[in-house]
This record gives structure tokens, C-alpha cells and sequence, in this order.
């Protein structure tokens, strides 16, 4: 089946992205559920956490279901303090078998970074 790429936009999209966590972590015995309360303004921009910071939310799915997510950041305040040129993953989940998913996700990550628009200013 194939693995299309997404850029996780609005607050339904973005609600499913962070509830995917619980999916992947469901086979543990000790678990907490994501905090859609928590990491939903973080993603929409609205947290205090976001400013300076820009945001790629990306997923991958395999037929209808989603199989791996991550978010790229670019801490523009951190890279201008340092004099670096880097990026972050966060929120990284995949299920276990789609090995292709997460590379794809991986190079479309490392492809946003590159791209004029994403370089930090300095």
C-alpha cells in the first residue's frame, strides 16, 4: 500500500496527530494518554512556548491510518543566540513495521530544513 506524506494543518488534523501517540503506545501496560490540551497550542502556535519557534507538523499514512509523526522546529531565538544554523524533530512516534514511512518522513523533515524559507535568520 502506498505512503503519502502530510502537513498537519487545523485543529481536527491537528488533534488526531497528537492523539496517534496513544496508538503507538497502547501495548504498554503503564501508560498516560497524550495531552491534546498541552501539545494542541504548542502545535497551533498559540502556546508562549512557540514564539520564535517555527513549526512543520508532519505524518505519514499508510491507507487511511496514520503510522508515523513528527514535528520540525526551528528555534530561531536559540540559533541567533548560539550563531547555529539547526533544526529540531520532536513529537517523533512511528508504528512499529512501516520502516518506509519513517524514512520518508525523515526526508521530507530534512527537506523543509533546507529549504530557503526554514534557513534561521540571522
Amino acid at each position: 500500500m502506498t505512503i503519502r506524506l502530510e502537513n498537519t494543518q487545523g485543529v481536527d488534523a491537528l488533534t488526531e496527530f497528537v492523539q496517534f501517540a496513544d496508538q503507538v503506545y497502547a501495548y504498554r501496560g503503564a501508560a498516560w494518554p497524550a495531552s491534546v490540551d498541552f501539545q494542541l497550542p504548542l502545535l497551533t502556535g498559540e502556546s508562549p512556548y512557540s514564539e520564535g519557534r517555527r513549526r512543520h507538523p508532519l505524518l505519514a499514512r499508510q491507507g487511511d491510518q496514520m503510522v508515523a509523526r513528527a514535528v520540525v522546529v526551528v528555534d530561531e531565538r536559540y540559533n541567533r543566540h548560539w550563531q547555529e544554523r539547526l533544526g529540531h524533530l520532536i513529537m517523533f512516534e512511528a508504528l512499529p513495521e512501516p520502516g518506509a514511512a519513517t524514512s520518508l518522513l525523515l526526508d521530507a523533515a530534512c527537506d523543509w530544513l533546507a529549504a530557503p524559507s526554514s534557513t534561521p535568520r540571522r
